[in-house]
């Protein structure tokens, strides 16, 4: 998985890039299919913000987060992108079992 973190209006540490790679190594738990993630962190009018774009066959899911601690913004950004991965997957395991039955039946 190709991961890309940028900051507008605001230096980024090696610290805070390396929080996102841990918390977005953690998605390959629910699928080996993602293909890039992309991490915008910014500055501005005294609030941080944080946008989590994630690339895996046929979606794109996107999250964000303000509010002043950037490590705390960036796990919840990460979190709910975690959680429509899981929407996906249930969805997709769903639709593979009802054809399977379908097909059964008829």
């Amino acid at each position: 998985m190709q991961v890309t973190v940028t900051g507008h209006h605001i230096p980024l540490s090696n610290s805070l890039r390396d929080f996102a790679k841990q918390k977005l190594g953690k998605l390959s738990q629910h699928s080996e299919q993602i293909l890039h993630a992309d991490v915008v962190l910014t500055h501005q009018s005294g609030r941080n913000k944080a946008e989590v774009k994630v690339g895996i066959p046929g979606h794109n899911l996107i999250s964000h987060a303000d509010g002043r601690d950037m490590y705390h913004i960036l796990g919840l950004a990460i979190d709910k992108v975690d959680k429509q991965l899981v929407r996906v997957k249930e969805k997709r395991t769903t639709r593979r079992t009802q054809e399977v039955t379908i097909n059964e039946e008829a």
